[in-house]
């Protein structure tokens, strides 16, 4: 049985603000029942799905790998161009029913220009860890004791891990995908058709899906390869596993024999492997945060102990540390990749909420060089990273949320799983 339009709407959450116990009854309200005389499947990107389009067929979290594979689809408005087919294709006969009066013209759903769709990620984490750093520089200079044990890049990096294990925010871009910082407009496979507030339920239930167009819509956008974004009824994604949308696909070279060789050669086509990318970057940021420091305070002063001067009075004695910074290529050479590779592991490690004994993380450290060394001894960064991608993906399987509490349950299973990766790893050997 239908619940009543009118309870529905005077229950859910609108954009006037709400008490967070009333915001989760209306949350609660939209989820149940909002639907409830729609007859066709929608995409629940925020419970079921949250990380379409942002993860791989691995799931390991992944960014467009180069904009040269976006196409516009109104002023300044992308998406992915096999996307782009489909929609212009998807609009054009929508633009037929609205002409011959097939459609409603008292509706949202009417011209179909696009208001949102690609949003970049790679800048983005690059200013969220500019601004991680700057943080961390502040909190250097606030406490005097950890300012003066830096002196050199090395103790920069020794304060730093000791600062992002207290912090509870994720720090590599793999984390932050998977931190719910990101959606699927990320991803080039979504586009918004109007504005809406994403918080205002009642709207979304009043202006959306009471629309007169709305579920005409849904089917047509089915029929090209789209779904309806349950959350954001006003955002359709492109479903890759259709017959429809994988017609458009092929359209634009992407091939496969089967539909799961499509979707792995259309991921590693279009995106780049987060850890792949987030590696330099880090590298990059941390050496420009360092010389940061050490150009506003290449001297550092503490005053440390009392001593008696030639006339038997006590005075303070001061004592001096003195910092400079680095060109890249004298970085390069002191703090390689193979001192590195380590760093960006314990970084790793910080982000769990379970963190990892020392003599784990050595192991691990210890096997990054072992194992990923070629015949001329020289690290192979990319098979380094895989390797350490893979030692932690399996602990990030309940790290979405940093700040998640974790039951003793779910703790345990993670350490079991952290176990049986050693285990597996002593078998190779």
């Amino acid at each position: 049985m239908s619940i009543n339009e009118d309870f529905i709407i005077e229950n859910l959450t609108s954009e006037n603000g709400a008490s967070s116990e009333d915001y989760f009854d209306g949350r609660s309200v939209y989820k149940a029942v909002a639907y409830q005389d729609v007859s066709i499947d929608v995409i629940d990107t925020w419970e079921k799905k949250p990380f379409y389009g942002l993860v791989n067929e691995d799931h390991n979290p992944i960014l467009l790998k180069s904009q040269e594979k976006l196409q516009e689809i109104s002023d300044d408005v992308f998406c992915l161009d096999f996307v782009a087919l489909a929609y212009n294709a998807l609009r054009t006969n929508w633009l037929n029913l609205l002409r011959a009066g097939r459609v409603s013209d008292e509706s949202n759903f009417t011209e179909l220009i696009p208001f949102k769709a690609y949003e970049e990620i790679k800048q983005d984490y690059e200013e969220y860890l500019n601004i991680n750093l700057e943080e961390y520089i502040n909190y250097i200079k606030d406490n005097i004791n950890i300012n003066f044990s830096i002196n050199n890049f090395k103790f920069f990096i020794n304060s730093f891990k000791e600062f992002l294990k207290g912090n509870n925010k994720p720090f590599t871009l793999s984390s932050l995908i998977l931190s719910n910082s990101f959606s699927q407009l990320n991803s080039g496979l979504a586009i918004e058709i109007f504005e809406l507030d994403y918080s205002d339920d009642q709207r979304k239930y009043e202006e959306v899906i009471l629309d007169p167009n709305f579920e005409y819509f849904c089917y047509l956008a089915r029929d090209y390869g789209f779904r309806v974004d349950k959350n954001i009824p006003n955002r359709i994604v492109a479903d890759i596993g259709s017959p429809e949308m994988q017609e458009y696909m092929k359209k634009v070279g992407i091939s496969g024999e089967t539909d799961s060789v499509l979707k792995s050669n259309f991921f590693k086509e279009y995106y780049d492997l987060a850890y792949l990318v987030e590696y330099p970057i880090i590298r990059d940021a941390m050496l420009e945060a360092y010389n940061e420091l050490a150009d506003s305070e290449p001297i550092v002063v503490k005053k440390t102990f009392d001593i008696q001067d030639k006339f038997g009075r006590m005075c303070k004695a001061n004592r001096a540390i003195r910092r400079r910074s680095m060109s890249k290529d004298v970085f390069n050479f002191g703090y390689g990749d193979k001192y590195f590779i380590q760093i960006y592991a314990e970084i790793k490690n910080a982000e769990i909420p379970d963190k990892k004994e020392k003599m784990k993380l050595a192991e691990l450290k210890k096997k990054l060089i072992t194992l990923t060394k070629n015949r001329k001894k020289e690290l192979d960064i990319e098979r380094a990273l895989s390797y350490t991608n893979r030692a932690f993906k399996k602990c990030l399987a309940f790290n979405y949320d940093p700040n998640r509490v974790l039951t003793h349950r779910q703790l345990r299973l993670l350490e079991e799983e952290y176990e049986d990766f050693f285990e597996e790893e002593r078998e190779d050997e």
